[in-house]
């Protein structure tokens, strides 16, 4: 095992992403925190990213990292008649990327520079571009779903596009994250398609003090309950309205008037879930907060009672774990692999996935009993510590990038 230790600065990163600042989400926060983190212990590190609308100069200037921002084709009318158009986005990006590593490689030297490309089907492209234009760089691609073909029908064509690139055109490591998906059907194609990969784990900063919990006090009284998911369909934030829905019919007037269900985070079902409130009439207890800054979100985190995961793929995710970093209780349907992680009624509550009524009853249950609520935070935030900390996630980071230049 590698230590972590600045003895290891003997590499070249060159780390190209199609999801980066302005834009928000899990796989954003990843790759900027793996960014700082892994700098360290690195020669050098330069970050490839798309020219985005929206300000971001100052971002950039202040990221401590070198950041080269590259034009792509927005397609917009294309997009806006839902014509599968990521593909042609993500090749024409690629092209314009291997034109900008080019330059850089002779500045680093070959030898001594990995490619990380965040993203399988961006890295099938790029990894052809460079054999195409006789580029022997040693590329790491980091997928960042354990099981992106269970997201949706155009997510499983993109990336079975990908795999096959990778059959033909294989890069030094696929990296998957564990995100508690079905990561097995993954390794399974990646087995078959003889395509080198190796499993990284969550990592969150557990001791940070953005973390600490700003305990409030044991009362009934003003009972916040969170959503913190993008409003898509993999996350299913419509089923979480319909078990609060299905809660506060369990209370009487005096008890609900003081409870308010918080949706942190946009996307696509926005409009079905607002419809979906208004017809339960829960317009007085939902709030909409929309997309927010990281820092907000945990401050959203800290001042809720509970959190709530209705994936019914995985909610082992980034969002369920910074809550559970926080100190506080989650509940969770019981899908993918999130049982391997949480103990029902130990570090976390397990529902039945799809199961509303039992979620309700569950939820009632956290609500009527604040020690319970604080026993299960602290046994989350535990766990955490235990089992996702940046001091291991790089440790094997290090070994994995000392072995590729070994070898």
């Amino acid at each position: 095992m590698v230590s972590l230790n600045n003895e290891n600065n003997f590499v070249n990163i060159i780390r190209i992403t199609f999801e980066f600042y302005p834009i928000k989400g899990g796989s954003v926060n990843h790759t900027i925190e793996l960014s700082k983190k892994l700098n360290p212990y690195l020669k050098t590190q330069l970050i490839i990213a798309p020219k985005f609308e929206g300000e971001y100069n100052e971002f950039d200037s202040s990221f401590g990292i070198p950041i080269i921002r590259v034009s792509y084709p927005k397609l917009k009318f294309l997009t806006r008649i839902k014509l599968p158009v990521k593909p042609l986005i993500l090749w024409v990006y690629a092209r314009r990327v291997v034109k900008e590593i080019k330059g850089f490689l002779k500045k680093m030297g070959q030898k001594k520079t990995i490619i990380c490309v965040h993203g399988t089907p961006l890295g099938a492209f790029i990894l052809f571009l460079l054999k195409i234009n006789k580029i022997k760089s040693k590329v790491i691609l980091y997928q960042h779903s354990g099981d992106p073909i269970s997201i949706g029908i155009r997510s499983a064509l993109l990336y079975l596009l990908g795999y096959f690139i990778l059959f033909l055109f294989k890069p030094t490591k696929l990296l998957i994250l564990d995100d508690g998906t079905n990561i097995y059907r993954t390794i399974k194609i990646c087995s078959l398609l003889d395509i080198p990969y190796d499993i990284i784990p969550h990592a969150i900063n557990w001791d940070e003090k953005k973390y600490e919990n700003n305990k409030k006090e044991n009362k009934r009284e003003n009972f916040v309950i969170l959503s913190n998911h993008r409003l898509d369909k993999f996350k299913r934030v419509d089923l979480a309205v319909l078990a609060f829905s299905a809660f506060l019919r369990k209370l009487d007037e005096k008890e609900k008037s003081l409870i308010r269900f918080l949706i942190v985070g946009d996307g696509p079902e926005r409009k079905k879930i607002e419809e979906i409130v208004k017809k339960e009439r829960l317009e007085n207890h939902v709030i909409f907060c929309g997309e927010k800054r990281h820092e907000e979100v945990i401050k959203f985190i800290n001042e809720s009672d509970v959190i709530v995961g209705t994936s019914l793929k995985s909610n082992l995710n980034r969002a369920i774990l910074e809550a559970m970093t926080c100190g506080k209780p989650v509940i969770v349907f019981n899908s993918g692999r999130i049982s391997e992680i949480i103990n029902h009624l130990e570090n976390g509550i397990l529902v039945k996935a799809g199961n509303i009524d039992e979620f309700a009853v569950l939820l009632r249950e956290l609500y009527l009993n604040p020690e319970i609520r604080e026993k299960i935070g602290n046994k989350a935030k535990e766990t955490v510590k235990n089992r996702f900390s940046w001091d291991n996630r790089l440790k094997k980071e290090l070994k994995i990038i000392y072995d590729i230049l070994s070898n």
